[in-house]
């Protein structure tokens, strides 16, 4: 390491700040590596292996929970090759752990423009259809979380019918809520969640499947929960009149 403050832009300098960084991130010091790297970056900006150090550079600051350095380093990796794609998905979450929940959205939806056929674009979809939901976009959450594919299906499906409601789409709400209900395990959180908005769309038209729907809420829900509580209420309500006793 003489060599490099004798001598700090020779060329051999770089291979020097390059091992050092490695050696320093597998011993666990990842602020050491970081200031490895960045030495290299500054000094040897146009040396071929730059992009690749600069991705483990963000990698280091991320996992130090550096999150605004980190975004800030993926940011400057261009390109459209895999390296530029893994930063840009590396990216979006940096700026999510940063605060930055506009920001985060923005980088998604970069993501899956530039780099539709990514290894982890159907992540990518399912957290921008969060953003657009949280925003009230709930037609183009919808559309996002179905581009999600088989990721979280349950919770996709759940979060697709909840939107439908807040549309006032109870028909098509009801359609997934079924369509929910058909998932498996049975004890799947958001099947049951599923389960107890399924009842609460057809409690005036099938206040028997209602009544069905809530046992199994109550069935497969913690006695504490709000969840068991409000199925129970509404069983409550749909037998305090017996009305519901010659239907069985």
């Amino acid at each position: 390491f003489k060599a490099a403050a004798s001598y700090p832009d020779h060329p051999v300098v770089a291979d020097i700040l390059d091992r050092q960084g490695m050696t320093l991130s597998r011993g666990g010091d990842l602020s050491g590596a970081a200031g490895a790297w960045e030495s290299f970056l500054r000094r040897f900006p146009k040396d071929a292996r730059a992009r690749g150090i600069r991705f483990r550079l963000a990698a280091a600051l991320y996992a130090s929970g550096r999150y605004g350095e980190s975004a800030r380093a993926y940011s400057l990796i261009s390109g459209d090759d895999e390296l530029a794609a893994d930063s840009a998905f590396n990216l979006a979450l940096a700026l999510s752990k940063a605060g930055g929940r506009a920001q985060a959205a923005a980088a998604f939806e970069d993501l899956v423009a530039r780099f539709p056929e990514h290894k982890q674009a159907g992540w990518a979809w399912l957290e921008l259809a969060r953003a657009r939901e949280g925003y009230g976009r709930f037609d183009a959450a919808i559309a996002a979380y179905r581009k999600a594919g088989p990721v979280q299906r349950t919770l996709i499906l759940y979060r697709i019918g909840r939107c439908q409601e807040r549309l006032r789409q109870a028909a098509a709400a009801r359609r997934t809520y079924e369509e929910l209900s058909n998932a498996s395990p049975d004890s799947d959180p958001y099947r049951v969640q599923g389960a107890l908005r399924l009842a609460l769309l057809v409690e005036l038209s099938d206040p028997t499947k209602a009544l069905r729907l809530y046992a199994e809420v109550l069935r497969r829900s913690p006695r504490t929960s709000p969840l068991f509580e409000s199925a129970r209420k509404r069983v409550a309500a749909l037998t305090s009149d017996g009305s519901l006793v010659s239907r069985r």
